[in-house]
């Protein structure tokens, strides 16, 4: 997945979840921020720099969206040769959203005359290969 579609994909999941489960706007600036980072493995403090906000909400804002399934990371570590095995940042990597569409979804969402319909989501369902 792309940096942009992981953007896209965090803003449909912010207009599609209820509001209890979905991600907030400081969580949607830190994915912003995180999908226009070049380097794949930002550390947390130049995360919050970059958005705006504290560590704390970086850190929230990085486990609501793996619980959602948009993120995950590795940890990365190098052998050094005195001081045994160091950690360095995370490589943080970018999922297709199956765990979306398994939430339900806001009543608004399903009615009618809102723009995203139950067809829209029937599609998006063929589209990411869960029918």
């Amino acid at each position: 997945m792309t940096p942009n579609q992981f953007a896209y994909h965090v803003h449909l999941a912010h207009t599609l979840l209820p509001h209890g489960d979905r991600p907030t706007r400081k969580h949607m600036r830190v994915a912003r921020m995180l999908a226009r980072w070049q380097h794949p493995s930002p550390s947390h403090a130049k995360l919050a720099r970059a958005a705006g906000c504290c560590v704390r909400t970086v850190q929230n804002a990085l486990n609501r969206l793996r619980g959602l399934g948009l993120l995950d990371w590795r940890q990365q570590r190098w052998l050094s040769r005195w001081s045994g095995w160091r950690r360095l940042a995370n490589r943080y990597l970018f999922n297709a959203p199956f765990s979306l569409l398994a939430v339900p979804l806001r009543q608004k969402v399903l009615t009618p005359e809102s723009t995203l319909g139950k067809h829209a989501i029937e599609a998006l369902a063929t589209k990411w290969g869960l029918r």
